[in-house]
């Protein structure tokens, strides 16, 4: 009942304060145990010396030898009392202290369990909305906004004397991918499988070495295209500058934009929920969810067409990661974006995506719906990445 509640309530309010003094009790009555030993010791100290005869007459081996014996008392009481109050720390905080009610005990640490049960409740789950039952996000309805024909980068590795290539490396090996407008794609797989570099391209912030890209089908570039495609980077500390306010940041993309009638510096900051009077803060006194906010509120800012979130929230804890992506996908339907969302967790992509392209060594080596593709994987590769999810069941079967 409500009575019975208020009353445990209450209890449990008394018995906290109750143990927050006897805590400090204790550590009190360690510390004045600690002082007795040592006034003791430094106290027969002068005894002991006057008994042996021999330093009497010698003053100055006197005093140096009553002060050894004092600094041994003092090293004995502070030994004493660290130890003493690790055990009354042990004894009061570490231990449960539960009160049962009909039977029942309830812990005394309310606080603990709402953290732990929002870290679950913060856990990604897999996007409901697909490519089957969002019209925007089905590429057959209309040409790609942007799309990837074997594409291949390569990097050189080793020059001879005269600097011509002798080694090289293919990043990209013959990559087809093709995004629609309103979709939501990510690409997942290992590090060093490609995945930055095929986003690089794709924003134009690297040239490929064959094959082609297109931008609504045409070449990506001019500054048009700079402007409607935007990236979100891993690193919101590197991309940020430390000297500059968050205003004067944001006023750089608003002034830029080809739109002047678009959202202003604090309707930017308000859209990825933070304040108004942030702009005139500096990034080092924001936290990194926070400033994972801003980076996403300064490409917003340019009304862009397509953003690549390249590991954006890879570096966060798993609370401000789901506020991050509540976030992304709030904003994905009310401005209708397309992006490329480019992550090693499969969970996180499966959140807020609509379809998964799954990357190895350069290659696509599998592709489809998000709640398909990680409910029932074709790939070998695909099924062991699924598999080595940490605590994840072995229910896929690797070929």
């Amino acid at each position: 009942t409500k009575g019975m509640q208020a009353f445990v309530a209450a209890a449990i309010s008394e018995i906290t304060e109750v143990v927050d003094f006897a805590r400090w009790l204790g550590y009190l009555g360690v510390l004045v145990v600690a002082l007795v030993v040592a006034n003791t010791v430094f106290i027969s100290a002068e005894s002991r010396i006057g008994e042996m005869g021999v330093l009497e007459t010698v003053g100055m081996q006197k005093r140096m030898l009553m002060a050894l014996i004092a600094g041994e008392g003092v090293g004995l009481g502070l030994l004493g009392g660290v130890l003493g109050t690790g055990i009354v720390y042990l004894l009061l905080t570490i231990w449960p202290v539960t009160l049962g009610v009909e039977g029942h005990g309830i812990d005394l640490a309310p606080d603990a369990q709402m953290v732990t049960q929002s870290l679950l409740a913060a856990l990604p789950k897999v996007h409901s909305t697909s490519a089957e039952t969002n019209p925007a996000a089905d590429p057959a309805d209309d040409a790609p906004l942007v799309a990837a024909r074997g594409v291949v980068k390569r990097f050189v590795t080793r020059t001879n004397i005269w600097g011509k290539p002798t080694h090289t490396f293919d990043a990209l090996k013959g990559v087809d991918l093709a995004i629609a407008r309103g979709e939501r794609v990510g690409l997942v797989g290992e590090s060093g499988s490609g995945k930055s570099t095929l986003g690089n391209i794709l924003l134009g912030l690297d040239t490929w070495d064959g094959g082609n890209v297109t931008w609504k089908g045409g070449a990506p570039k001019g500054a048009t295209f700079r402007r409607a495609a935007q990236p979100v980077f891993q690193d919101p500390f590197s991309a940020l500058n430390p000297s500059m306010t968050v205003g004067a940041a944001l006023q750089e993309a608003v002034d830029a934009r080809e739109d002047k009638h678009g959202p202003s510096v604090a309707e930017l900051l308000e859209e990825v929920g933070l304040s108004a009077s942030d702009a005139s803060r500096k990034p080092g006194s924001f936290s990194g969810g926070q400033r994972q906010r801003i980076v996403l509120a300064r490409a917003l800012a340019l009304s862009p067409e397509f953003l690549v979130l390249d590991e954006s929230v890879a570096a966060l804890d798993l609370r401000i990661q789901a506020e991050i992506l509540d976030l992304l996908k709030d904003l994905c339907e009310r401005r209708g974006l397309t992006f490329l969302f480019i992550s090693h967790d499969l969970n996180v992509v499966g959140a807020v995506c609509d379809r998964i392209a799954v990357m190895r060594e350069g290659e696509i080596v599998e592709e489809g719906p998000a709640m398909q593709l990680l409910s029932s994987p074709q790939h070998p590769y695909t099924q062991r990445l699924l598999n080595s999810r940490p605590g994840s069941p072995k229910r896929v079967g690797v070929a």
